[in-house]
């Protein structure tokens, strides 16, 4: 078949690729950097001979090349082809060298249609609220620009053609919003098939060593929000939110270590608070809590024996919770057998003079393990230790070198050099990691806990007392700290702020608004899953459970809304009733003729409509002659005063006379 459109115009395809350009914003700093690089040279290669006015790209052959060499390079990059960031990387260069052979107008098409597949893979690794606003705009460009390809003749200008692809996806928009809520949903994530190795996720780790939690310090990026429904927020020193706890140290490194599975001793003193969580996807199994989680435990997770509160599977999607905790507790007083031998093992190699010390305040305190702890923290704070993100490289002796050496480091060195010296000193201990603190909105109501806000600290195990957290960060001298994060900020800048607009804090009350606004859009749109659907649905009186009954409502509610605006758009399209009663009563004349087979053409006046039914059917036109031209002599002489005769004489012709006077009439001629 003949493609009758004409040559792909190169106006719409360089609209076209600055489109698919700007889709790839939001994602731009989550791509191999050589991605977008290599994706904007291709549009550089394909774009180039219509500058130049060549008719074909140079070096087509080395197509095929190419694209092998993409599909390696993502497999080398990312070890795998499946998951979102592999896919979408790998699109992006499949449009690239798509763009190398899109000459003619169906090539176009498809070039617009796998642009459409690109905005939803870049929506599925940013979905937030910019990121949609964003795309939003970009679909109403591309949808314009497929107008233009679908349109014989010259388009002319951009912008009848943004305002018609505006009106179609708000005509589409209510469909969405239905299939959106009733469309029942699936658990997990939308992406269907998770990356089997989380690649370049924000978060804590599952080790730790020196420089890994200064790194996150650095980060704006959100760990997760907490509202407290039904109790008072814990005052920001009680605010420690529990994360991976590490027992096991090779004298660089810390890890979870192997420990037996048991359930440990919690003793709760005093009131436990409930929390609502909303934890930001990670890619790792554990989730947060307020120190010191119990109590029932959110779906699908487990509390460890180091009260590490872990998911069955890893986080890979935004995840909402409730869990109690005990600010004020008591756990295991009574440590179990072969934890003590655990929770104090070093390397024999490592860090000599670390141990050495250690053994020296040992000695000075009498054994007393209270004293010991005082010893430390009073090094600490009277030692010329300073408080920094920049802290010097250390050696293969990592904690001689920072206490004796350096004396600069994160809260994970002093956490670290801390915990060292207790076990040196036979008692047991391990180190905690998570946050502390967090941003208080008044607005939304709840506690915004950032990846600045990441921490480590140290649990050290007393006779009697049990597990006791110790934060040696807290010891440094205020006046040595070179840089505020992490615990030594305590993340509670926000909570000065407790509602009304003053210029004073401008800045921090629209990134309050701001926080609010994504909080509703995550609460209400990505977190909306099958719990929250039947909820929603049961509190409007609809069947949340059965899914035949929902699909059911879904589509009638689908066919009514296309009805209504099918009826809506029709009525649009008939010409407006004039207000003239002469005139209403001439145009139902008029569709009377036309139904009688005799109609008015476009062009034609009422006089040459005439001269036209006298040589067509001239009986007709004898008997109506007169009828028109007193219309004619009505509307444009005004020197008939009589409407009222006018407008009962015209609607005294029904069709089926005009009709029949027509047959005969071509009869006899």
């Amino acid at each position: 078949m003949t493609d009758l459109r004409p040559p792909l115009r190169e106006r719409e395809l360089r609209w076209l690729t600055l489109a698919m350009g700007a889709t790839l914003i939001p994602i731009i700093t989550t791509l191999p950097y050589w991605v977008p690089f290599l994706g904007a040279l291709f549009a550089v290669w394909r774009l180039l001979p219509g500058w130049l006015g060549r008719q074909r790209a140079p070096l087509a052959f080395l197509r095929l090349p190419l694209g092998l060499l993409c599909f390696g390079g993502i497999y080398l990059e990312f070890g795998n082809l499946n998951g979102i960031e592999p896919g979408t990387a790998l699109l992006v260069l499949m449009l690239g060298l798509k763009l190398l052979e899109t000459w003619k107008p169906r090539d176009g098409l498809v070039l617009v249609l796998l642009a459409y597949i690109l905005m939803l893979a870049v929506f599925l690794g940013n979905q937030s609220l910019l990121a949609a606003l964003w795309l939003s705009a970009i679909c109403c460009f591309q949808t314009a620009i497929l107008l233009r390809l679908t349109r014989l003749g010259e388009p002319g200008p951009l912008r009848p053609s943004l305002v018609t692809a505006g009106k179609l996806l708000l005509q589409a928009l209510p469909i969405a919003i239905i299939l959106f809520v009733l469309f029942p949903r699936v658990p997990g994530p939308l992406w269907g098939t998770p990356t089997p190795e989380p690649r370049a996720t924000t978060g804590l780790s599952d080790r730790m060593s020196p420089g890994s939690i200064s790194q996150l310090a650095q980060s704006n990026a959100l760990a997760f929000r907490v509202s407290f429904p039904e109790h008072e927020a814990p005052e920001s020193g009680q605010r420690y939110w529990r994360g991976p706890v590490f027992h096991a140290f090779d004298g660089q490194e810390w890890r979870e270590g192997r420990m037996p599975d048991r359930e440990a001793t919690l003793l709760p003193l005093g009131e436990g608070v409930t929390q609502e969580i909303t934890l930001e996807a990670h890619g790792q199994d554990w989730l947060i809590a307020l120190d010191m989680p119990g109590g029932e435990l959110p779906n699908d997770s487990q509390l460890r024996a180091d009260m590490r509160l872990q998911a069955d599977e890893p986080v890979s999607e935004r995840l909402r919770y409730q869990i109690q905790s005990w600010p004020n507790y008591a756990l295991d007083p009574e440590l179990p057998e072969g934890w003590q031998e655990r929770l104090t093992r070093l390397p024999d190699d490592s860090n000599p003079q670390t141990r050495e010390l250690a053994r020296e305040w040992l000695a000075e305190v009498d054994g007393d393990p209270h004293a010991l702890v005082d010893r430390a923290m009073s090094h600490f704070n009277e030692e010329s230790f300073y408080y920094t993100l920049e802290p010097p490289t250390l050696g293969r002796h990592g904690m001689d070198d920072f206490l004796f050496d350096s004396q600069r480091g994160f809260c994970e060195h002093y956490a670290a050099a801390f915990t060292v010296l207790m076990r040196a000193a036979d008692i047991p201990s391990r180190v905690v990691t998570g946050y502390v603190g967090g941003e208080y909105n008044p607005m939304a109501g709840h506690f915004r806990v950032l990846q600045s806000n990441a921490h480590a600290w140290s649990e050290i195990w007393l006779p009697e007392e049990g597990w006791v957290r110790v934060d040696p960060t807290t010891a440094i001298d205020p006046s040595r700290v070179e840089t505020q994060a992490g615990g030594m900020a305590s993340g509670t800048e926000g909570e000065d702020w407790e509602g009304g607009f003053n210029w004073e804090n401008l800045g921090l009350q629209l990134e309050m608004i701001w926080d609010t606004i994504q909080a509703r859009w995550d609460g209400w749109f990505l977190a909306y899953g099958p719990e929250q659907q039947r909820d929603f649905l049961e509190r409007l009186g609809l069947p949340g459970k059965d899914a035949m009954r929902l699909a059911l409502i879904m589509v009638g509610l689908v066919t009514i809304f296309a009805l209504l605006l099918w009826l809506i758009l029709s009525l649009k399209q008939r010409p407006p009733r004039p207000r003239d009663p002469v005139e209403r009563s001439w145009q139902r004349f008029e569709g009377r003729m036309r139904r009688a087979g005799l109609a008015r053409q476009p062009q034609e006046g009422p006089a040459a409509w005439l001269q036209r039914l006298e040589r067509e059917v001239p009986g007709v036109a004898e008997q109506l002659r007169p009828l028109i031209n007193r219309f004619r002599s009505a509307r444009y002489a005004g020197t008939s005063p009589q409407g009222k005769q006018l407008e009962q004489a015209l609607s005294a012709w029904p069709a089926r006379r005009l009709k029949r006077l027509a047959r005969l009439d071509r009869s006899r001629h």
